[in-house]
């Protein structure tokens, strides 16, 4: 009798500390149970959830006059810093598209001289990110990379326009800052007058050109031979 009682003993430990333990943690395990049950009810309807009927896909550059141009412009450097990401709208072109539109006009960009040559072929697409303001002008952040090469492109979403060239450079590139401004200018439709340019000149290798109401900023740095970078950039005069 004394042993069944001792062993009874040493069974009732096991169990008293299970009800302890089941005691503690039951309770928490209900309530993250309902926390989970009523935020899973909720549900935000955000901009990246409305998906469009369909998409801009025709790799169609519309173009713009140069007043359109400079309320686009304008528009994002008002509003500089409170974009946001959301999907396309219906007159905009989807990722897919973008990516298109932008080998078709890298290929302008180096037929124009703006751009050294480089086989689009070899390169991949490393993200694509659709940035709006709240005035609705959208621009694709596209980023590229090949065996060397690695560059960011802005795009206008609506347009197909390319707005911003970052990120490489090659030897030898013998382009004058003055004539890629001059050609990214006309790339972009803008007028350029000889009689109504301003040029500021930072250093060797940093150029603005202001002609009208829009600028043109140029980083064309091959100071090192392993370090080459090129960056074009267009905006609305300031």
């Amino acid at each position: 009798m004394e042993k069944y009682k001792g062993v009874t003993g040493l069974l009732v430990y096991p169990v008293v500390v299970f009800v302890i333990i089941a005691g503690m943690m039951i309770p928490k395990i209900l309530i993250e149970g309902q926390q989970e049950s009523i935020f899973n009810n909720a549900h935000t309807i955000k901009i990246q959830d409305k998906k469009p009927i369909f998409f801009k896909d025709e790799t169609v550059i519309t173009e713009i006059t140069q007043s359109e141009l400079t309320d686009r412009l304008a528009s994002w450097n008002d509003a500089r810093g409170t974009h946001f990401s959301r999907e396309p709208h219906q007159d905009e072109f989807s990722m897919e598209a973008a990516f298109s539109v932008l080998e078709i006009e890298m290929e302008k960009l180096m037929e124009m001289g703006i751009l050294p040559y480089i086989n689009i072929q070899q390169l991949r697409l490393d993200s694509a990110e659709l940035w709006a303001n709240p005035a609705g002008v959208a621009r694709w952040i596209l980023k590229l990379s090949g065996k060397e090469e690695s560059m960011t492109f802005v795009m206008d979403a609506k347009t197909g326009k390319i707005y911003t060239v970052s990120g490489f450079g090659y030897p030898g590139d013998s382009i004058l800052n003055f004539d890629r401004a001059r050609r990214f200018a006309e790339y972009n439709g803008i007028e350029f007058k000889n009689s109504s340019y301003y040029i500021k000149i930072k250093t060797d290798s940093e150029y603005t050109l202001t002609t009208g109401k829009f600028e043109i900023s140029v980083l064309n740095d091959n100071s090192s031979p392993e370090d080459f970078h090129l960056s074009i950039v267009l905006d609305i005069a300031r």
